[in-house]
């Protein structure tokens, strides 16, 4: 018969497991939709082009809106899997691990009072699960994110330049569709 503190780590063990799958589940949820949205992004405004290339102006602006719609999935989706990183962190201290709490301590929003200064390891040189766990309830209270973009900066930055340069193009070439 297992003890309850073996029974307790089983438990920990089999939430630690269940998480991580629904946090791979939830990015590769976030993949497909970036195979999905950005090379129908790309065929939309091709399929414009070749069928009337006055109309590149309609392709690009609808391009533009399964692009926004796959940030704003994307974003949903990041949102839920930066829900699991407290309960992670509790967990990873309950088992002695701290695979994941090493990643969410590197990843950490540096903007939170306090982060910059905050040290990995505590005084007995345990690492500091507390003290990210007291970041992640500060981000918390002052509504910010505990854990940083996680490169996702990149893809909106990309959204953004793809509606610049469409602008800038219906800009330079719309007086040429008018005669």
């Amino acid at each position: 018969m297992m003890s309850s503190n073996a029974d307790s780590q089983a438990n920990f063990r089999l939430e630690y497991d269940l998480i991580h799958r629904a946090r791979m589940a939830w990015s590769d949820h976030m993949m497909r939709w970036r195979q999905i949205a950005l090379p129908l992004s790309a065929a939309i405004v091709s399929f414009f082009i070749l069928l009337n290339f006055k109309l590149w102006v309609v392709g690009w602006a609808i391009g533009l809106g399964v692009l926004v719609y796959w940030r704003l999935v994307e974003k949903d989706i990041d949102t839920q899997i930066a829900g699991f990183y407290v309960r992670i962190i509790e967990l990873e201290r309950e088992l002695g691990m701290r695979f994941y709490s090493q990643y969410i301590f590197n990843n950490r929003n540096r903007q939170l009072p306090g982060a910059e200064d905050m040290q990995q390891y505590t005084q007995d040189g345990g690492f500091n699960y507390d003290g990210l766990l007291e970041l992640a309830g500060d981000a918390e209270e002052q509504g910010l994110r505990f854990v940083g973009p996680r490169g996702h900066h990149l893809h909106r930055w990309a959204v953004i330049i793809y509606f610049i340069v469409g602008i800038l193009a219906a800009v330079v070439y719309y007086p040429f569709f008018l005669n």
